[in-house]
């Protein structure tokens, strides 16, 4: 099969007839790696993945998007989300190819890359299989492993998430002749009630009082609209061999940031809530300037009277 880099495919509902919204529906595609293999066989995995989608006319494989690297873990949780037009009654195969890193080679031009394994599916299954998630064995390459994807309905809305994370008095992973390098992960709750990963920030090396770079987390990604759908921060420790140990986790929302200003927000550690019968929190993470920076669609132009010229 080849592959081409064009953009998605629109195809029609049948023949000689446009999609319209009775027979199509973005949805939007996560994906995870589960297990891969050591490569080499002394070092974990620096994984990415890649999403393509068959053709109907041609039969190439149409690439939709491509993950950032992961390094040093064979359970990556990649942080995009591929959003799909799901059309109703047409036939879409939908391929994620995972691949192992080579430092210094661009990351587009997947022959110089270890190719691990693949996986075939059609997307009008994902979206009926209860709680729209599966979890297929990777065939071919390494043949090693398995992707979980996850499916969940597209929100229109363009609107990012603005705040300022910082880490106020964190507990120490280090030792005593050490000090934690700590990086933030945020996750959002889904309906089968698990998290996916929605945004990692950079580490900060050798600080308990983290200050991370300005964050702006598309709405859509982070809650899929819903300022009140749960959101789970977990902190940890950054090691170089890809076993970061948790630091704590943070539960909240976005419009509990919103609405609790700078308010610090608890981290907990659960091993020491079941050990420590004094134990109050590991430490609290800030929202500072937290706010949603309102970005209109295409709809909200033309319902708003405006003129594109």
């Amino acid at each position: 099969k080849s592959i081409q880099s064009h953009p998605l495919v629109i195809y029609t509902c049948s023949i000689n007839m446009p999609i319209d919204t009775f027979c199509s529906e973005k949805v939007d595609l996560f994906v995870a790696g589960r297990h891969l293999p050591k490569i080499p066989m002394f070092s974990e995995t620096d994984a990415f993945a890649v999403v393509f989608i068959k053709d109907n006319e041609t039969n190439a494989l149409d690439q939709v998007g491509i993950t950032p690297v992961i390094k040093d873990t064979p359970n990556p949780s990649w942080a995009t989300c591929f959003t799909l037009d799901y059309l109703f009654e047409v036939v879409q195969e939908v391929t994620v190819r995972v691949y192992h890193y080579t430092d210094g080679e661009k990351q587009e031009d997947f022959s110089k890359h270890t190719f691990l394994g693949e996986t075939t599916f059609l997307l009008a299954n994902l979206v009926v299989t209860h709680g729209q998630r599966i979890e297929p064995n990777l065939t071919k390459g390494k043949a090693q492993g398995s992707v979980e994807l996850r499916l969940e309905s597209h929100t229109n809305t363009r609107d990012l998430f603005c705040a300022t994370f910082q880490g106020v008095r964190l507990s120490n992973k280090d030792g005593l002749f050490g000090t934690s390098d700590p990086f933030l992960v945020v996750s959002r709750l889904n309906e089968d009630n698990k998290y996916t990963v929605v945004w990692k920030s950079e580490k900060i090396d050798n600080s308990l009082s983290p200050n991370w770079a300005p964050a702006k987390i598309s709405m859509a990604a982070l809650c899929n609209g819903d300022r009140y759908r749960p959101l789970r921060m977990e902190i940890f420790d950054w090691d170089s061999n890809g076993k970061h140990q948790t630091m704590g986790v943070v539960e909240t929302s976005v419009d509990a940031m919103l609405t609790n200003g700078e308010s610090p927000m608890p981290v907990i550690e659960a091993e020491k809530v079941k050990t420590k019968k004094t134990y109050t929190n590991s430490g609290h993470v800030i929202a500072s300037l937290a706010h949603i920076e309102h970005r209109p669609t295409f709809t909200d132009f033309l319902t708003g009277g405006c003129e594109i010229s």
